[in-house]
């Protein structure tokens, strides 16, 4: 698969990896090379889709062709299956369309970050949990929002307090404060414990 493939993929070795990369990473698509029984793919899928972000695609690439298999992996989370050695030109094809449905989503809702059951709406400065509404302050959302707008990256405590609380000296015991309470106030509401710490540096955006 991976000499069909131009630059801006990574490969992992299992499930478990992958899933660790899901949680500070998130890919326009996936891809699946399944090598085991219909079984353990089926939940290789269930657990992937579970870490996956909304706007993402998976795709499954199974050796043999069976049209039941590829329906329950269908209902399982994947948005597509493709069989057989032979599927280079349609790998490509079916790889373009998922990443342009997913780039296009994403400009769609620029200004919506969502992971799970926890909505950040940037236009609107809302805090959803389902469709409980999460009252946050100023300080609070700005820290959540430019946190959301690139969850990838880790965040230094001087960049968070610079950036977010517009503090140029960075105090540390002040963001320490806003940070403790917005992770209590999302976590009360039953979301996710998001704004993780990264020993030594700072902050990133983490669900788990």
């Amino acid at each position: 698969m991976a000499a069909g493939l131009s630059v801006g993929y990574r490969e992992v070795d299992d499930v478990a990896a992958a899933i660790r990369r899901l949680r500070h990473e998130v890919p326009s698509l996936l891809v699946v090379q399944a090598d085991g029984g219909d079984h353990r793919v089926a939940e290789a899928v269930r657990r992937l889709t579970r870490h996956l972000h909304e706007d993402a695609g998976l795709l499954v690439l199974l050796e043999q062709r069976d049209r039941e298999v590829g329906r329950r992996l269908r209902l399982d989370g994947a948005d597509h299956v493709l069989t057989g050695p032979s599927v280079l030109d349609e790998l490509r094809r079916v790889v373009l369309r998922l990443h342009h449905r997913a780039v296009q989503s994403r400009d769609r809702d620029a200004d919506r970050w969502t992971w799970g059951e926890l909505a950040i709406d940037h236009g609107r400065r809302e805090v959803r949990v389902g469709s409980r509404l999460v009252e946050l302050t100023r300080s609070e959302f700005e820290l959540l929002a430019v946190l959301s707008r690139q969850p990838a990256r880790v965040f230094t405590r001087i960049e968070l307090s610079r950036v977010a609380l517009h503090e140029g000296g960075g105090s540390s015991r002040a963001l320490e404060s806003h940070l403790s309470r917005l992770r209590r106030k999302i976590e009360l509401a039953d979301g996710p414990r998001v704004v993780q710490p990264v020993r030594g540096v700072g902050y990133r955006l983490e669900a788990s």
